[in-house]
């Protein structure tokens, strides 16, 4: 069957032997799936919906950031093949920083959310099913972002006569009203409220904010919801907690690029971005035996068009 897909659709099935998903392969190739196909493959078909199974090969979980009013990050997992057809399906995630188990358990159900994981951090995550005594695993490489977000002008340069209204909660109050119930976590109002500023006094209200705090924000601009979070250390600045995640196979596969007269301790000593969003890392060592592992490194400002990848060992 084809690992990637171009022009997935899905149609009715009635019987076993008519076609559930169709679609185009890399080499514009059709392929059918029966629902006999997906029986023969354990897949859900609830779970897959309109996506054909092929996009799911590598790694047969749906897998999501998702992020609360109180700034915590934690992976949303999908299991896309019906697990009651299974042995047991084990779900492993490491922290790469420090080879720490983050979650270590077989999966009781098909959706559920991992244990809180963390800006600047990256992870393995690696599913192992076992189905009539044989096992097979697969892996991803997940890192967590703070990742610049776009807000309606009237938040980052408030015109004096916008009344525009910008809701903003302290995550610390907010915290004092969290509520926990089973995989949902929300904010008790009556405990912990947001502050409603209007857009043409929000310069102010920011600029008499304790420095080194995170707020939640929210506004609505013609029908469109703007949400994140808004830091106060150093300059202020709006973000999302997001996640990137790729094959693990290429989660550690160097680009190398050639950029004349620089050595490798000159990129050591010069790596001045450390920043978490887009990938671009401040080099360093991460082991006491002094092995480094990849990072992308935002070059001086004679080199800011230059973002490098490099492997060391």
């Amino acid at each position: 069957m084809a690992t990637s897909a171009i022009g997935i659709n899905a149609i009715a099935a009635d019987s076993d032997n008519e076609i559930v998903y169709s679609y185009a392969d890399e080499n514009n190739n059709i392929i059918n799936i029966t629902q006999s196909d997906l029986d023969a493959e354990h897949w859900n078909k609830e779970a897959l919906g309109d996506t054909a199974p092929a996009i799911y090969e590598n790694f047969p979980m749906n897998m999501t950031g998702y992020s609360n009013d109180v700034a915590e990050l934690y992976l949303d997992f999908e299991y896309m093949k019906n697990l009651k057809d299974m042995d047991s399906v084990h779900l492993e995630i490491t922290k790469l920083s420090d080879d720490s188990l983050v979650y270590d358990e077989d999966l009781q159900q098909e959706s559920f959310y991992s244990p809180q994981i963390f800006a600047g951090e990256s992870y393995k995550v690696t599913l192992t099913e076992t189905v009539d005594g044989n096992s097979k695993s697969y892996s991803k490489g997940v890192t967590a972002n703070e990742s610049e977000i776009d807000m309606p002008e009237y938040v980052t340069n408030p015109d004096t006569d916008d009344e525009s209204i910008i809701m903003v909660g302290d995550i610390e109050d907010l915290k004092s009203g969290k509520i926990s119930t089973g995989n949902s976590i929300s904010v008790d109002t009556n405990v912990a409220q947001y502050a409603h500023i209007k857009a043409n006094e929000f310069k102010e209200y920011y600029s008499n904010l304790p420095s080194n705090k995170v707020y939640r924000i929210y506004t609505i601009s013609n029908g469109d919801v703007y949400s994140g979070y808004m830091s106060t250390e150093d300059d202020i600045k709006f973000y999302d907690l997001t996640i990137d995640s790729c094959d693990w196979d290429s989660f550690y596969s160097p680009t190398l690029l050639s950029i004349p007269s620089y050595t490798t301790t000159d990129i050591k000593n010069n790596a001045v971005d450390a920043r978490y969003t887009e990938y671009c890392y401040k080099l360093s060592e991460t082991s006491n035996n002094s092995k480094c592992k990849i990072f992308k490194v935002a070059m001086p400002d004679s080199f800011l068009n230059e973002k490098i990848r490099l492997f060391f060992e």
